[in-house]
């Protein structure tokens, strides 16, 4: 699951391309100077039921009832629907956030390489806004991968064929980006990492078959580790190490 981040502010939406026929380019910029300046000047959240509303009632009575600045990370999907965080605060305080979605590129490393030669041209860190009603939109999802994988989802016997298509078109959309305010380059996804595993899982068994018991039940799959527990740096890809020439 990526990680997203939300800005507590009304969105700033990009000026309408004056031929209508014509698909607005997103502003891309240096990440730092579009996303960490703006941080001291907005307020801002990127946070991450019960694993939504406690951070969701945090952000409103520590945060924004006292018109404070904080930043929020959590895993993406916590962003979308009606009782996600986003959904949750913003029942309070509507029109807040300003989501901001990392790139960590498709799980085929083919498909990753061919929507990455779009950012050539792009500095690194950057950030691209607005993504809904651009190109960087229509190149997210025109090209016929996927970000998820539809094989590793676990239904629940009671959803209909109609709900897991569209639970899957809903899930595509968010965990690609495109339902997002500003979509975060940091590189090329064969070139992303993430921290070390926790210490936990290799030095506590008892933990670790606590949570592998809990990936069972709600996933119907055991817990997966894309490296072994005490490999470092761990890539976010399977072919992560793998540096296409050109994308360096």
């Amino acid at each position: 699951m990526g990680f997203g981040c939300a800005a507590l502010v009304p969105l700033k939406i990009a000026a309408q391309a004056t031929d209508p026929t014509a698909i607005p380019q997103p502003s891309v910029t240096p990440a730092r100077e579009g996303i960490f300046e703006a941080f001291k000047t907005r307020p801002i959240v990127a946070v991450g039921d019960s694993h939504n509303r406690y951070p969701a009632e945090l952000i409103q009575s520590q945060i924004l009832s006292n018109n404070l600045k904080a930043l929020v990370i959590y895993g993406t999907l916590h962003f979308y629907g009606k009782n996600s965080v986003k959904g949750l605060v913003e029942a309070a305080y509507p029109k807040t956030f300003f989501v901001v979605t990392p790139y960590s590129g498709y799980p085929n490393g083919n498909c990753s390489t061919t929507l990455e030669s779009n950012f050539k041209g792009w500095p690194t860190p950057a950030l691209a806004t607005p993504v809904r009603g651009t190109t960087l939109k229509k190149q997210l999802l025109s090209s016929g991968c996927k970000f998820r994988e539809s094989a590793v989802v676990f239904f629940p016997p009671e959803v209909t064929e109609a709900q897991k298509a569209q639970m899957k078109i809903d899930w595509e959309e968010e965990s690609s980006g495109v339902l997002g305010d500003a979509f975060l380059y940091l590189g090329v996804a064969a070139s992303l990492t993430t921290s070390p595993t926790i210490p936990d899982f290799y030095l506590d068994t008892a933990f670790r078959n606590e949570m592998d018991r809990r990936a069972r039940i709600m996933t119907g799959s055991p817990m997966h580790f894309a490296a072994p527990l005490t490999t470092s740096p761990s890539y976010v890809q399977p072919y992560g190490g793998w540096k296409p020439e050109g994308l360096r």
